[in-house]
């Protein structure tokens, strides 16, 4: 699972998709299946730090199958 933040997600998935910032070359087309919003830049780094830090791959799962109905 790809963590990180940005202002402009349509952007950013679009650079990823193109090779222009790092992303698993062979897993592409990235997807979004999951997005938060957050009122300020700082807040959107801590949940990143929390979910990067704290959550393993079968809880990032949990968090999203809810979402994929």
């Amino acid at each position: 699972f790809y963590t990180g933040c940005t202002k402009d997600l349509d952007y950013r998935l679009w650079q990823h998709n193109q090779g222009l910032v790092e992303s698993p070359r062979t897993r592409r087309p990235l997807i979004v299946i999951y997005s938060e919003s957050c009122e300020t830049l700082a807040e959107a780094r801590a949940r990143e730090r929390q979910l990067k830090r704290g959550k393993s791959a079968v809880q990032k799962q949990r968090l999203i199958a809810p979402r994929l109905i």
